[in-house]
This record gives C-alpha cells, structure tokens and sequence, in this order.
C-alpha cells in the first residue's frame, strides 16, 4: 500500500508550484445564480506548511463559514442539497463534468474522489497529543475581522489559466 506522511506532500513541487501560483482555494458553495453556478467564497491557501499559517486559515474560513448569516445558511442548504462526490461538478455544472468530457462538450474534467484517488494508507503519528508548543494558544485566542469575500470570479479566472497551461503543456 500506498503510505504518504502529511510533511512529503508538502514538500512535493506539484503542491508548491499550485501554491505559488494561488490555485490551492479552500472554497464554501453558498449562493446559487444563473447558469446553475454557484457563488463560492473562501480564501487562497498560502504557506500551509507553516503551523501558524494552518491555524491563521483555520480562523479565517471560521470567520467566513460563521460570522455571515446569508454564507451560513446557503452553505448549509448547498451541503443538504447535493450528493456529494468530489467533484467540482457539483457546484459548477456547467462548466464541470465528473464524466470523461468529449472535445465538443468543452467542459473540464472534474473526477470524483472515488474515481481520482485510491484508498490511501497515510502514515499515522503515535498517539501523542499534538498540542506541544504553548506560543500556539495565543494564536488561537483571536479571530480576525473577515468581510464576506466572493471568490468566484478569482476562481473563473483560475479555471481558464489552468486550461491555458494544459494547451502549452499539450503542445510541449
């Protein structure tokens, strides 16, 4: 089997190179429009690696889920509402499909969890209490003043670079 530790895939350059580029968004689904698509917010990922950044973004996408009754509510009713695979296609039908797509239907492949990865074996740490630098506590005593942001557009626009990244990778 399969055994990855939590540090190797930090470290890997596919990971960082996403990062860098601010393609790893942690987004909510919250508010359905037209085209079926559904407003997203979140925030970019950036130095996951570092503990107190996973803490900082941990706070922050409290703040966003929580402190926004119209984000809270359709977050709920997007979680109640949609079976859920996996798949980008879930909340953007109409630019995503789980399905191998046809070259006439233009749309971008999004597998399911199921059919994107295998069961993994991760390493697991021995059972010792994660908890073991006091300086933590303070970062967590705090929440940051977050407005509601709306990534959808910043996500469109993601969408389209990756695809233009895949058309120089396909000619290269």
């Amino acid at each position: 089997m399969n055994r990855t530790r939590h540090g190797e895939i930090l470290r890997r350059l596919d990971f960082q190179l996403q990062e860098l580029l601010g393609f790893t968004t942690v987004i909510f689904p919250y508010a359905k429009k037209q085209d079926r698509l559904y407003s997203l917010t979140g925030l970019t990922v950036e130095r996951f690696a570092d503990p107190k950044q996973r803490i900082e973004t941990g706070k922050i996408l409290y703040q966003l889920l929580f402190q926004n009754p119209t984000v809270f509510q359709g977050v709920g009713q997007f979680a109640k509402a949609v079976h859920h695979a996996g798949s980008r296609e879930e909340y953007w039908k109409s630019i995503f499909t789980s399905e191998t797509p046809s070259a006439i239907e233009c749309k971008v492949y999004s597998p399911t969890l199921l059919d994107a990865w295998s069961d993994q074996t991760f390493f697991r740490l021995p059972s010792i209490d994660w908890f073991t630098m006091e300086s933590f506590i303070e970062d967590l005593q705090t929440f940051p003043i977050i407005k509601k942001v709306d990534l959808t557009n910043k996500v469109l626009e993601n969408i389209q670079q990756l695809k233009n990244i895949n058309k120089l990778k396909s000619i290269i």
